[in-house]
């Protein structure tokens, strides 16, 4: 490829993000849970309405109390007027199973709250196809390799280190990870770049 590749792909990443109505990016502010969401199923091509969107959608099981498949309609409850549902995309996601309405609480999704970095770690993982690796590290008790592990919840760790092995999420120059950190706009668009080179 030639030397701006990379700055193209990075800019196109910019363009999933969009930017505010008074045209500015604010690179610096915290990336919202909606936003992500969009980011990375954009990234991914799950768009609302697409092929393997539908194929999903159509074919979305899931079992009864007897153990009989059955169709899976997964919901959120605050998410009914949200512009992530209007536009499409809480339904790609749903489907995808990039968000799990069980990971919050009483099926609340918060669009507005901003991601912490284990929640991208999470959905990092998802995108990639990585949940039985993730769940495979959490089964072994793996310490992540970062001064904060001891302090990390044990379902996170199998997420973080998928994610950061595989280059997506770093630890911050101190050693430490902070999962619970919020995240910036600019640092998902490059965690989603990274996403996209694996």
């Amino acid at each position: 490829g030639s030397e701006f590749e990379r700055e193209i792909r990075t800019l196109a990443t910019y363009q999933l993000l969009g930017g505010y109505e008074d045209g500015t990016f604010r690179p610096e502010r915290a990336v919202a849970r909606a936003e992500f969401v969009k980011m990375i199923l954009d990234a991914t091509h799950l768009t609302p309405g697409c092929e393997t969107v539908n194929w999903m959608k159509e074919n979305a099981t899931t079992r009864d109390s007897f153990g009989w498949p059955t169709s899976y309609q997964p919901s959120l409850n605050d998410m009914d007027t949200h512009w992530l549902t209007t536009q499409g995309w809480t339904e790609a996601a749903l489907y995808s199973g990039l968000v799990v309405p069980s990971d919050y609480n009483n099926g609340n999704f918060q669009p507005q709250k901003p991601i912490a970095r284990y929640e991208i770690a999470l959905m990092v993982t998802r995108a990639l196809g990585q949940v039985y690796e993730a769940k495979a590290a959490e089964d072994l008790n793996i310490d992540l390799p970062f001064t904060d592990s001891d302090t990390t919840l044990s379902w996170m760790k199998g997420y973080i280190r998928v994610a950061s092995e595989a280059g997506v999420v770093k630890g911050y120059p101190d050693g430490s990870f902070q999962p619970n950190e919020a995240s910036t706009r600019a640092e998902a668009v490059v965690m989603v770049q990274r996403m996209l080179d694996e």
